[in-house]
């Protein structure tokens, strides 16, 4: 099965089975948040995937954010430094589904390149303002968008 398929398929899973409601986000609240992905394949070699991020609240359905992530497969190290805008599904539930995208720069080795990042996934708000993320992503540089990285994270963000 292709990356696209799969993506597509995991984005649809993720919407499915989290489209329950909205916590209370307002225009103007600023999120600070981390997420954490680790693989250790039986075969092959381990990746490490961390990524900071910044948001601001510019509606209450509308995120603009910002996110840098690093990448370690095996001996390559890359990362990525993006700048984009998530859409928030309405409800009224302690669930915050999400869509969204961005693009910015993609560093790997000495070379810089075009990046590019979708996006699906769900906060479950476990405080007012602490909420546990779970989220499948895809990133790429754009000269190359078929061999990026497909990765579901979990992590954590705090609301200012």
């Amino acid at each position: 099965m292709s990356s696209a398929k799969i993506l597509t398929v995991g984005l649809l899973c993720v919407l499915v089975l989290v489209v329950q409601g909205f916590a209370a986000t307002e225009a103007g609240d600023m999120e600070v948040g981390g997420q954490i992905s680790l693989t250790i394949p039986d075969e092959g070699d381990e990746s490490l995937m961390a990524m900071g991020n910044v948001g601001l609240f510019l509606t209450d359905i509308w995120q603009l954010s910002s996110r840098v992530i690093f990448v370690k497969f095996g001996d390559n190290e890359y990362g990525y430094v993006l700048g984009g805008l998530d859409y928030y599904f309405p409800g009224d539930t302690e669930y915050l589904p999400y869509v969204g995208g961005g693009i910015g720069i993609s560093i790997m080795q000495d070379e810089t390149d075009l990046g590019l990042d979708g996006h699906a996934g769900v906060k479950q708000f476990v405080l007012e303002n602490v909420s546990v993320n779970y989220e499948l992503s895809y990133t790429t540089r754009a000269e190359d968008i078929g061999a990026g990285d497909i990765v579901l994270s979990v992590g954590l963000s705090t609301y200012f």
